[in-house]
């Protein structure tokens, strides 16, 4: 954890990745897909690919799947990827916090910038009744890089994120930027991304919400 403090309420827009932010659903993702591609591919095959999968997160889930297997291959693999979604992500858990933290975002701008599947995203904030504070979900089969490019960014804007993707983007557009590590998927995010404060940006890290709101 980084301790620097800020002003966490000093944005006006807010951009939330989904996955491992604001659901505590990348386990439940790396289940789903490790089941969908055990009847299509071999062994070797099989682990290569949920490697990168899962390296990957934050690609939509299309792009991936369609860089290893043929067309007919990939449907299967989504359609099945999909159908054990819909079941499984009834029953996923919000990361600790959020919901009081995104309803402390008075008058500000909200949005999810995801690659996960929109629709599902959307199903699961209705259910979790927080939809209504986000101006958009703008999520897969889109890149990310793109649907950055719809947000209509007032003020001052800070990101949160838990992948290697989120980081970059997050640099690239010079934001500032916190890493939801509670949750993630990635194994060595300590070694791979850097956290400090500039003149210019920052990065920090946090495990969720109610450890963010502390600091």
């Amino acid at each position: 954890m980084n301790t620097g403090k800020f002003n966490l309420y000093q944005y006006q827009t807010y951009i939330f990745d989904f996955d491992g932010v604001i659901a505590d659903s990348n386990a439940i993702k790396e289940k789903a897909i490790n089941k969908s591609v055990d009847n299509f591919t071999e062994k070797e095959t099989r682990q290569k690919f949920l490697e990168f999968f899962i390296a990957n997160n934050g690609i939509p889930r299309e792009i991936k799947v369609n860089k290893f297997f043929s067309k007919n291959i990939s449907e299967k693999i989504l359609s099945e990827y999909s159908k054990i979604l819909k079941k499984e992500l009834r029953k996923v858990n919000l990361i600790k916090g959020v919901k009081d933290f995104i309803e402390s975002l008075e008058d500000k701008d909200l949005y999810i910038l995801s690659g996960g599947d929109k629709r599902e995203i959307t199903d699961i904030l209705e259910e979790k009744k927080i939809k209504n504070y986000f101006k958009k979900v703008l999520a897969g089969p889109e890149k990310k890089d793109k649907n950055f490019l719809e947000i209509n960014k007032k003020g001052k804007i800070i990101f949160f994120g838990d992948s290697a993707i989120d980081y970059q983007l997050a640099k690239e557009n010079n934001l500032d930027f916190i890493f939801l590590y509670g949750a993630t998927s990635m194994k060595n995010w300590e070694n791979e991304l850097e956290f400090n404060s500039t003149s210019q940006r920052m990065a920090l890290s946090f495990k969720d919400f109610i450890e963010l709101k502390l600091c």
